[in-house]
């Protein structure tokens, strides 16, 4: 799985074993605001209601294998690995 970010939108690809790759692109969500939720919410289901069913996605561009080249937004992006090390925000 490999991730980029650019002007708040994040677009997120998993890279198949063939070496192709499906992305989605989250475009923040449907209030308008950043996507991002501005207290923590200790309920799941109040979290699911409260901001992941609000985010707007779309497939992200194609991502180009091992250079890891993409655009967001006609901006140029390079993906990065998401692994155990990797934080988002």
């Amino acid at each position: 799985m490999y991730t980029a970010t650019v002007n708040g939108v994040r677009a997120s690809w998993v890279v198949r074993p063939n070496d192709t790759a499906i992305g989605v692109q989250n475009s923040g969500s449907s209030n308008n605001d950043s996507g991002v939720a501005d207290v923590v919410i200790a309920n799941e289901q109040k979290f699911r209601d409260q901001v992941r069913n609000r985010r707007l996605l779309q497939s992200a561009q194609q991502l180009q294998f091992g250079s890891w080249h993409s655009t967001i937004n006609g901006v140029p992006v390079v993906a990065v690995i998401v692994n155990g090390n990797t934080r988002f925000g």
